[in-house]
């Protein structure tokens, strides 16, 4: 079942990134789901209690805003929830392969389902793009994050009655804020939550820089990972946006390009393996080795 509706966090002063993500709703996933705009709270407008002294302004708005959202489709636990941040990006195949992927996951307990994550490191990009390249062509699957780290709240849905499951883990964390993300992940890996992430990811982020997030040498590189797992990717200009990035070191480009080879199915598939020796070969060579091992010990002995 489809989500019954999609909320999008929005501050009042932001109006052309709620444009943006208007358009591409529009044009993307239209009246199947209807979108409504919630006003974001305003980090800076905050007088923070110095417990919350680690989160930015930019931060403590973000999450304030998505517990507020979590606490309005928590009175309609029925059916489950899209909530996304202002900079979203839909595509062509989100809507039907979101569709088919939510039908196949009805006898999977989850509470979330990320539409695509942040892998904040070659750790986490490694296994994501590891699950990516055994997936069957148009094939979309549902990863377990448990286990993979992961960042970024730009797009999620939340499983009927899994709002309020939330809601009560946030009350109880009286002593324990965290950018909304980083409590996500936390959440997950202490087994509290069940979450997951599409694969390929349904949505993205605009290229824009984020609202929350300082600016970074390492985001723009993050940010290109995620467009390369989406479903809708364009390789041709996410490689002309890679052109124009900062450079890593040689080593470590070289180092990429091993990667690359060791991950490129085309690559696999062209190499020649010697054949595996037939059961009986294989028992007559391990023989053969034991005899030859244990002759040896005999000399050695008798010298």
């Amino acid at each position: 079942m489809l989500p019954a509706t999609l909320t999008t966090i929005n501050l009042r002063t932001a109006t052309t990134r709620w444009a943006n993500v208007s358009a591409s709703h529009a044009e993307n996933i239209g009246a199947a789901i209807p979108i409504t705009r919630y006003d974001a709270v305003n980090g800076a407008s905050l007088d923070l209690p110095s417990r919350r002294a680690r989160l930015s302004p930019a931060e403590a708005g973000c999450r304030l805003s998505h517990l507020h959202v979590l606490e309005v489709i928590a009175r309609a636990p029925e059916s489950c929830h899209w909530i996304t941040e202002d900079d979203v990006v839909f595509g062509p195949q989100s809507l039907a392969r979101l569709d088919s992927l939510l039908q196949r996951m009805s006898s999977v307990p989850w509470d979330i389902l990320m539409t695509d994550v942040v892998a904040p490191g070659p750790t986490a990009a490694l296994e994501l793009w590891g699950h990516s390249l055994r997936l069957p062509p148009q094939t979309t699957t549902a990863v377990s994050l448990a286990s993979i780290a992961f960042g970024g709240t730009t797009s999620y849905i939340v499983n009927a009655a899994a709002a309020t499951k939330i809601l009560r883990l946030a009350s109880d964390a009286e002593t324990v804020e965290k950018p909304w993300d980083i409590q996500l992940r936390d959440w997950c890996r202490e087994e509290k939550l069940r979450v997951f992430t599409a694969l390929p990811f349904l949505t993205r982020a605009v290229t824009a820089p984020s609202q929350i997030q300082q600016k970074s040498l390492l985001l723009d590189w993050w940010s290109a990972f995620r467009d390369l797992l989406f479903c809708d990717r364009d390789l041709n200009a996410l490689s002309s946006r890679m052109d124009e990035l900062d450079k890593p070191d040689d080593a470590s480009l070289l180092f990429g390009r091993v990667m690359a080879a060791m991950t490129d199915p085309s690559l696999i598939s062209r190499n020649t393996f010697q054949p595996r020796a037939t059961s009986r070969t294989a028992r007559v060579n391990r023989a053969d080795s034991r005899s030859s091992v244990a002759n040896n010990r005999s000399s050695d002995d008798d010298t």
